[in-house]
């Protein structure tokens, strides 16, 4: 329908009816809106219109249904891994807000959101307002689920991410060995989980020079996520670019370009140009040319960042 028969339409409902359909388009959107993987990407970008006109209307009528609160939060989950952290943020923290409201303070999807929106936070730098957001999601999982649950695992595991960010190394450190155990005894040794405590840990390691350790690492988290998630998925990117990082830290430039180069054409084909994770294979590509004295490739790497 054009906007302004719908304004028309709406002026005509009373505020009964138009919160009845206000419900019921946001239960529409939320059904259809998808998990959000890989695979399913182009369909939440093709519903984001939508669900933005959902957040107001939750606002507006101040929804606390469940559904509401899901398609809140799935959708900050998806603007997360678009790289819009900022966008993910608000959303996210509408979800939380409404989920305290409705729910017992120990509600697990209370945990669950406390824990996407401290990951948007962290993306941004935003350190002390992330930790608190992570030691919340860690107490209730905890006091839910029993200590050696994956859930646990990935909150104690996401609470050591601003520690190194932090140079808390030794906190970190302690946190990453903690997930990494209970996802080794509870998963099994090729899971995809099992990949992020061991590509977390392998940063930590190479921060602090520790290059053997962390390299070790590195390739077993990459050779996780080539055989479980395929070559293209954003995460086995991600280990590609990190063994990049740590092969470079070492000065062995030649081994690190072909990785480099490989980690930057899956991110341009699968993130785009404009995702945060592309401009940072470009610059890493572009020090790594500067280091070989690759100049003029490194200036066109740079200009394109």
């Amino acid at each position: 329908l054009h906007r302004l028969v719908q304004d028309v339409l709406r002026d005509s409902m009373d505020d009964a009816v138009q919160r009845q359909w206000a419900e019921r388009v946001i239960q529409s959107v939320n059904h259809v809106f998808p998990e959000v993987e890989v695979a399913n990407w182009p369909i939440c970008q093709q519903y984001l219109p939508q669900v933005q006109s959902c957040a107001a209307l939750i606002e507006t009528w101040h929804f606390t249904f469940p559904e509401a609160t899901h398609l809140l939060h799935q959708t900050g989950h998806y603007l997360h891994e678009h790289g819009q952290y900022t966008e993910a943020s608000l959303l996210l923290k509408q979800a939380l807000e409404i989920r305290e409201q409705a729910l017992d303070a120990n509600h697990l999807d209370i945990a669950e959101t406390l824990n996407q929106l401290a990951e948007a936070y962290r993306q941004q730098a935003r350190y002390a307002e992330a930790e608190p957001l992570y030691k919340r999601a860690l107490v209730i999982r905890e006091s839910v689920l029993g200590s050696e649950h994956p859930d646990v695992a990935t909150s104690l595991n996401n609470l050591a991410r601003p520690y190194h960010h932090l140079a808390r190394y030794a906190e970190a450190e302690e946190l990453y060995k903690r997930a990494l155990a209970i996802r080794e005894q509870v998963l099994g040794p090729v899971h995809p989980d099992i990949a992020h405590s061991l590509n977390d840990l392998a940063v930590l390691y190479d921060m602090q020079g520790r290059y053997e350790e962390a390299e070790s690492l590195c390739k077993r988290a990459l050779a996780i996520r080539e055989k479980e998630l395929g070559l293209e998925h954003p995460n086995t990117v991600t280990s590609l670019g990190h063994l990049a990082t740590v092969y470079s830290y070492q000065k062995r430039y030649q081994e690190a370009e072909p990785l480099y180069r490989q980690s930057l054409a899956i991110c341009e084909k699968v993130l785009g140009l404009l995702h945060p994770d592309t401009s940072t294979s470009l610059i890493n590509l572009a020090v790594n040319y500067n280091c070989l004295l690759y100049t003029s490739d490194a200036a066109d790497d740079l200009t394109r960042v």
